[in-house]
Parts: structure tokens; sequence; C-alpha cells
């Protein structure tokens, strides 16, 4: 068995009960594997945070709840994506530095298999691994996104981050400025 496996979430409280079951299937299809899952939120009610533990509770399993200031993301465009869609940016500088992947799942993604392959995966000189969304074919995605179609769109739902390559070359500092 590989060294523990980093999961995040980027929530708010009407999501918490649909992360849960996305943990409940991590657990099911991964059962050799120790796991530890990072929610970042602004807000959870105590009563989502228990909802939270209860699916993650296990002895292969931690879970850490960070708190996002949204001060920190003022400035980007609200209008395209909601603000916990950007919280993802902020994973490698809220992880670890120990820590050098972390796969970021939309809590509306359910685990059906072992992940072994994903997290093998070598992703070194890359920032993240991801696949080319279908909407890449529609031209209304990159009028409402404002880039370039030869850039293409990623399904953003399901992410291997290399926090690694993130942090030594200023990602997060070059998407806000972008």
């Amino acid at each position: 068995m590989a060294g523990k496996w980093h999961f995040a979430f980027c929530i708010d409280e009407k999501y918490a009960q649909y992360a849960s079951v996305c943990i409940r299937s991590i657990l099911m299809h991964n059962t050799k594997q120790e796991l530890h899952i990072h929610i970042l939120s602004d807000h959870l009610t105590e009563q989502a945070i228990k909802r939270l533990c209860e699916a993650s509770e296990s002895e292969r399993c931690e879970i850490t709840f960070h708190h996002i200031n949204e001060q920190e993301l003022n400035g980007l465009p609200l209008n395209i994506w909601p603000i916990q869609t950007w919280y993802r940016i902020l994973l490698p500088e809220i992880i670890s530095p120990e820590i050098d992947r972390v796969l970021y799942l939309d809590c509306d993604t359910l685990v059906l298999s072992d992940l072994s392959e994903l997290f093998d995966m070598d992703i070194s000189g890359y920032a993240f691994a991801a696949v080319e969304d279908p909407q890449s074919y529609a031209d209304k995605t990159f009028e409402r996104c404002m880039y370039p179609k030869e850039f293409k769109y990623i399904c953003a739902g399901i992410m291997l981050f290399n926090l690694e390559y993130w942090r030594g070359n200023s990602t997060k500092d070059q998407i806000i400025k972008y």
C-alpha cells in the first residue's frame, strides 16, 4: 500500500449531503488504502459537519475541515463559476507542504472502482491531470468563459492536482492574474 491518498471537496452547506455519499463510495471501493478527506468551505453547520464525519468514519480515513476566507478570492469572475469552484486554487496553500498531490472531486461524483491507477499516474511537470470535457466542442462554452477555444475546456469536477508543481510555479497567482 502506497502513502495516504488525499481527496478534496469544495462545498457549501447544501452540498454536504452529496459529498457524504461520494466519501462513502471512495471508502467502499478503495478498501486497502488510507485516506485523508479535505473539506474546503466558508461555513458548515454542526449538522453538516456531523454528516461528513459519519460518512468518513473508518480507521483508514481522516477528515480535515478547512475554513475559507472568501476575501482571498476577491476579484475573480463569479458570474462564470460560483465561489466554491475557485476554492480549489487554494489547495496548495491549505494542504500541508509534505503532501504533493490531491484528488479534487465534485461532490456529485460516485467512485465505483479502485483508484490506484489514477494515484499512480506520473504527473510530474504538470499542474494537474484531467480529461477534456465534451463542452470543448461548443463555441458558447468559450464565450461564457472568455478564453480562446484552442486552450480546450476540461472536466474540472475530477482533477488530480500536483501540489508540488503549483507551489513551485506560482500557479495560483498566475490564475488570479489571468
